[in-house]
């Protein structure tokens, strides 16, 4: 990879709506991510999986690399033939976004506009729920909760770990720390390494249609 050793890119998916920019992105993308997107019911959930395919794409070839974004028997993607990359996605509606790295790394995206009291009360640890009871205003309490658990579905796809409550979102692991990208309404958290990072928001002209 060059200067920057993790690189992460995020879009607002609306521009999808566009059947042009549907169709142009969707010769772009391999058999496979072309195959899974169209098996989708909604269109919402059609551009999510394109923009998600691009994005990946886009990361890889900006890392200094051609190849295709597959994925495993997990439905986890990975670079074909390059096992020194590690690369994650997420999306939630009209956001999307991918992350590469050298090291293993993870990236989600949550409205914060969904209930997480139930996944507080059988997912946060004793310590994360006494970090939540600290803020007054509820507003801020629901984003700091959609934080956390943003930061737990980071750490699950950086070991594939499934044990909620050991997951830390309050502390990243040893050589990590979490990065926060602002979007109105949704929390966005990335785990990175302790290295040099771009983050970059990408529209319809940053792709080569």
């Amino acid at each position: 990879m060059n200067k920057t050793e993790t690189i992460i890119y995020w879009m607002n998916t609306e521009c999808f709506n566009e059947a042009s920019n549907f169709e142009k992105g969707l010769n772009q993308l391999n058999e496979e991510r072309h195959t899974i997107t169209l098996a989708l019911n909604q269109r919402e959930d059609q551009n999510l999986s394109l923009a998600a395919g691009l994005l990946l794409d886009l990361a890889v070839e900006a890392s200094g690399f051609k190849a295709d974004v597959l994925h495993d028997h997990e439905n986890k993607p990975y670079v074909l033939n390059h096992p020194e990359l590690f690369i994650s996605c997420t999306h939630c509606h009209p956001y999307a976004a991918a992350i590469i790295s050298k090291q293993p790394v993870g990236i989600d995206i949550e409205s914060q506009r969904i209930n997480f009291s139930d996944i507080e009360k059988h997912y946060y640890s004793d310590e994360e729920k006494n970090y939540l009871q600290s803020f007054s205003n509820n507003n801020d309490r629901q984003k700091a909760r959609t934080d956390l658990w943003c930061r737990k579905e980071c750490l699950i796809k950086f070991d594939r770990l499934r044990d909620l409550k050991a997951l830390s979102g309050l502390r990243p692991p040893l050589g990590y720390r979490f990065i926060s990208q602002f979007i109105a309404g949704y929390s966005f958290e990335i785990l990175i390494p302790d290295t040099s990072y771009s983050i970059q928001e990408v529209t319809i002209h940053d792709f080569k249609f």
